[in-house]
C-alpha cells in the first residue's frame, strides 16, 4: 500500500494521507474483486483521483 501511495502522490498530486486512503481502497478492490468497493470522500481532488484509478466514488455531501 505504501509503494502504491507514493506512486499516487506523483500521479495525482495528492497529499500523503490522501494517497494512503486511495491506495488502501484500490488494493482492497484489487484483492477482493467479488466486492463492490466504493470510495467515499468529500474531497473533490481525492474523488477525481479515485475515478481516474477506476474506483466508483461517492461524495457524502451530495444528495443523490
Amino acid at each position: 500500500v505504501a509503494l502504491l501511495a507514493s506512486q499516487l502522490v506523483g500521479r495525482h498530486g495528492l497529499a500523503a494521507v490522501q494517497a494512503l486512503q486511495l491506495a488502501a481502497a484500490r488494493e482492497l478492490a484489487r484483492a477482493r474483486a467479488d466486492l463492490d468497493v466504493t470510495f467515499v470522500s468529500a474531497d473533490p481532488a481525492l474523488l477525481t483521483a479515485a475515478r481516474a484509478e477506476g474506483l466508483s466514488q461517492v461524495d457524502p455531501g451530495i444528495q443523490a
